[in-house]
């Protein structure tokens, strides 16, 4: 088996294992969590992604038809040529993924976080390297972009497993991500937790849009200027 294959089958079994634990604390899920993370002014095609990614969101509530969909959505999200550079990557496996780190944490550096899948490739890698606490990190920074990201959420509950030490604060942590999973759909419970899910990631991606909508009034406002000096 490669790597990765045993990796997607411990993200399972840790999935399956939360599944158990976080029914009880669903509905502890803190609204409002702090995120100091302020979008860049909307565009008419940002605009459009992102009540794309909002309908895919809801859609998500008796379905998983979305996932995929999403999952795109967020490769694709800043153009056709940078997804296919990150596609590229996939292909290529360079002796201790040395390349393939360094052009992920160059197009952190170009693009920044606006476009959140590189650090999120770049989290990933980290982990399959065996560098969680880095992986952390940077699977952090994009969750203060796309607390919704669900892929990110199940990085996080990996490498809290690996770094456990069974005190009080790493297992603060464990439920802190273990919440964000995508729960699996139930139809003998209506499909509670998924509803719940999908309200709370609506909420954070609305909240998000707002402040991107807010920084664009912003940017349109005329410069006022302070005369008071002369």
């Amino acid at each position: 088996r490669s790597p990765v294959d045993s990796s997607l089958e411990d993200l399972e079994k840790a999935r399956e294992k939360f599944e158990s634990l976080i029914e009880p604390q669903l509905q502890d899920r803190a609204v409002n969590e702090e995120q100091d993370y302020v979008p860049p002014p909307l565009t008419t095609s940002s605009r459009k992604r992102r009540m794309l990614e909002m309908d895919l969101l809801e859609s998500l509530v008796d379905c998983d038809d979305a996932i995929d969909e999403l999952i795109n959505l967020w490769l694709y999200e800043r153009d056709v040529d940078s997804a296919k550079r990150l596609q590229a990557m996939e292909q290529h496996c360079s002796p201790g993924l040395v390349e393939e780190e360094a052009d992920l944490r160059a197009m952190i550096e170009e693009y920044g976080l606006d476009w959140p899948e590189p650090a999120a490739r770049l989290a990933t890698l980290l982990y399959y390297k065996g560098r969680s606490e880095e992986s952390m990190e940077w699977a952090n920074k994009v969750l203060r972009v796309k607390p919704w990201h669900f892929e990110v959420a199940y990085l996080q509950i990996m490498n809290c497993l690996r770094l456990d030490d069974d005190d009080e604060d790493d297992t603060q942590r464990v439920w802190k991500f273990a919440r964000r999973i995508l729960p699996p759909l139930n139809e003998s419970r209506k499909n509670a937790r998924r509803k719940a899910w999908v309200q709370q990631a609506l909420q954070d991606a609305q909240t998000s849009l707002m402040k991107a909508e807010a920084a664009l009034e912003h940017m349109h406002q005329p410069e006022v200027r302070d005369n008071s000096w002369q």
